[in-house]
């Protein structure tokens, strides 16, 4: 009877809860489903990688400066893609908590006859 009592719930606001469960089962799903994507793509590069060194083993060369090149590409845009993902999560998080308050005083408006319908 003497415990403490976790606040958390009566501070954060209902739509913050429900944003951070929400980004944690997007997450999840997110993570499943690249990686059987991903899986998908290693076997593809691996035999398209196969069959055109078996047509021009000259490709061999000029593998590891494709490689590095998509490397570089990657680094110059993963930046600018988690800024995007910050500012989407910022904005939804506000329609959320939005809504949940909103559902909230729907009873203070009922319970006080505010409401014409």
């Amino acid at each position: 009877m003497k415990a403490p009592i976790n606040k958390f719930f009566d501070v954060t606001p209902t739509g913050s809860i429900l944003t951070r469960f929400n980004d944690d089962m997007n997450h999840f799903e997110h993570i499943v489903h690249h990686f059987t994507g991903l899986m998908y793509q290693v076997n593809h590069i691996f035999t398209m990688i196969y069959t055109v060194c078996n047509a021009n083993p000259y490709f061999l060369i000029l593998w590891p400066f494709s490689v590095a090149y998509c490397v570089y590409i990657y680094q110059y845009t993963i930046g600018s893609m988690k800024e995007i993902h910050r500012l989407n999560k910022v904005n939804r998080s506000r329609i959320h908590n939005h809504y949940s308050e909103t559902m909230n005083g729907n009873s203070t408006i009922r319970a006080f006859d505010a409401s014409k319908f």
